[in-house]
């Protein structure tokens, strides 16, 4: 089985070409034609998939599909389709982390950070 990246056949069906999608998204020209010439899905930061979903009006999921009948897109075996996923994900994982990092740093030297545990408010 394949994972194949969707945002092809998403951005044809909203009538999007690179030039209007790259607007609307406010990623630059070269990225996102790249990403609609891929079959794969391509690293993308925590930032890029939310543009890209919010101008597709989509969520995360709906930009991968699982194709088992079409063994020409294969990625290398079912393993290598995985660990291209995981790839994908631990780095939308990084960046958002680093996001969230970098806002604690910030709170931090304004003197205003404070830390609540998960489920210790009431």
């Amino acid at each position: 089985m394949a994972i194949l990246w969707n945002l092809p056949r998403l951005a044809r069906d909203r009538s999007f070409n690179a030039a209007s999608l790259a607007e609307v998204t406010g990623l630059p020209l070269t990225l996102v034609e790249g990403w609609l010439q891929q079959r794969l899905m391509p690293p993308l930061t925590a930032h890029e998939l939310d543009r890209l979903c919010q101008a597709l009006n989509c969520q995360p999921g709906d930009l991968l599909v699982a194709d088992a009948s079409d063994p020409a897109a294969d990625c290398g075996g079912e393993q290598s389709c995985l660990d291209s996923l995981l790839d994908a994900k631990l780095h939308i994982f990084h960046e958002e982390m680093n996001e969230h990092l970098t806002r604690l740093q910030i709170l931090g030297n304004e003197g205003t950070a404070e830390i609540d545990p998960v489920g210790s408010s009431a």
